[in-house]
């Protein structure tokens, strides 16, 4: 014997829009933490001399002080 049913009975769940927002809802914060990491990250980046000068492997030029 076979049984039919309605479209709507046969359905595992209801549709899937509660899942879409908590997909949006998640990125969301994902992109929040991803956005405060980079922001603490610059914050606490040590700053950048430019007093140090690149070894060459030959001496420094010796200056006179005359």
């Amino acid at each position: 014997m076979r049984r039919f049913f309605q479209a709507r009975d046969a359905r595992q769940g209801r549709r899937g829009f509660p899942v879409f927002v908590i997909l949006l809802v998640s990125l969301a914060l994902a992109c929040a933490v991803w956005f405060a990491v980079e922001i603490y990250g610059t914050a606490i980046q040590s700053p950048q001399t430019e007093a140090t000068q690149p070894t060459t492997g030959e001496p420094a030029p010796a200056t006179s002080g005359g």
